[in-house]
């Protein structure tokens, strides 16, 4: 009974231990490469020396909170590529951990979880970054640390305790800190845990109660955003684009498969993007509201950096929004698991009819 009662948990550890496996070798197979090596090459300075060098090699500036992280970690190891990892794998099992609370939420079939999990797992785009020694191998962890935060901030809101919030709001800071776009880290999954709360009748109470702490926590982060974003960061130099991903004005298609292909990062699991078709075909009741996930978590965050890109003239590239991946798998996983959970439930009511001796015509 104990088994069978931890047997979705069981299932995910399952393929979490195959997706871990598959990073690490990743990470066995290759040596530090180009990028690698320039974002620890001035880590054997002292350390005040050091935070005067990351706006001359980070392009967002002081908002580098990876370099920062892996700093001791250089003066431990040096380039050993595992000591070095350490951070970075750790944050992997705490993103596996904080995915799984979140589905926790939200499924009611041992398939969602199936489904989330497969794609986050063996997604070739995490597996490559996961244990990488760069900055995009902690924000997906730290994307979904914002939104199991935010969930728990506008349930609890005014009853939750000022040493709690005062964790969190460290934590968002934090978050802003992280890279030039961890502001849309922050402010995007937070709008949509209050825009999902937006029927409770006390919403006017925990949208204040909401908006009062992200000030405090504006007001102590933007003026390190400021500084790195206008005045003290490492400068762009011009490139193609679309290199990588077609340009959607020329080639709308191709620009497609790039975004999508990357999301879910594994051909065999493909067919799985039926599942993007499922609100608008099945009439459940979750079906608004995944669209709204798909939308605000997704798309529009996608969207920024795609204008962020152009407006620098630099690469658009799936590393930028690979923290988009697990709210992409979430989606997938909550539509297929919502759509079997409709058609199971339709299936026991025709059941039921017939067996009362009804008909249908």
């Amino acid at each position: 009974m104990r088994l069978k009662h931890y047997y979705r948990a069981l299932v995910v550890l399952g393929i979490c231990l195959y997706g871990f496996y598959l990073r690490v070798a990743m990470r066995a197979s290759l040596g530090l490469w180009a990028d690698e090596k320039w974002q620890i090459h001035t880590m054997h300075l002292p350390f005040v020396d050091f935070i005067k060098s990351i706006p001359r090699v980070e392009h967002s500036g002081y908002l580098a909170l990876d370099y920062f992280l892996l700093y001791p970690f250089y003066q431990l190891f040096g380039e050993n590529k595992w000591g070095l990892a350490m951070p970075h794998i750790l944050m992997t099992i705490i993103g596996f951990y904080l995915l799984y609370r979140i589905c926790k939420l939200y499924y009611k079939t041992i398939g969602g979880y199936i489904i989330a999990f497969s794609i986050v797992c063996l997604n070739a785009n995490l597996v490559f970054h996961s244990f990488e020694l760069r900055t995009y191998a902690i924000l997906p962890t730290l994307a979904l640390g914002v939104f199991l935060c935010s969930q728990q901030l506008v349930k609890e809101n005014v009853r939750m305790s000022v040493k709690k919030k005062m964790a969190i709001g460290t934590f968002f800071v934090l978050v802003i800190w992280s890279f030039s776009y961890g502001i849309v880290i922050l402010t995007i999954p937070t709008l949509f845990s209050l825009l999902s709360r937006r029927k409770d009748p006390h919403f006017d109470l925990i949208l204040k109660d909401t908006a009062k702490l992200l000030f405090f926590v504006l007001l102590v982060a933007m003026p390190l955003w400021i500084y790195s974003t206008f005045f003290a960061h490492l400068g762009y130099r011009s490139e193609d684009v679309f290199q990588y991903i077609p340009n959607p004005l020329i080639n709308l298609l191709g620009f497609l498969k790039g975004i999508f292909g990357n999301l879910v990062g594994n051909k065999k699991l493909y067919f799985l993007l039926a599942g993007l078709f499922f609100p608008l075909i099945f009439p459940y009741k979750e079906r608004f509201k995944q669209m709204g996930l798909l939308l605000l978590l997704v798309i529009i965050p996608i969207e920024l950096l795609l204008i962020a890109a152009m407006e620098v003239q630099y690469w658009f590239i799936q590393r930028h929004f690979l923290w988009c991946v697990p709210f992409f798998a979430l989606f997938l996983g909550w539509a297929w698991d919502s759509s079997i959970c409709y058609i199971r439930d339709q299936f026991v009511q025709r059941r039921l009819w017939v067996k009362r001796g009804n008909c249908y015509v």
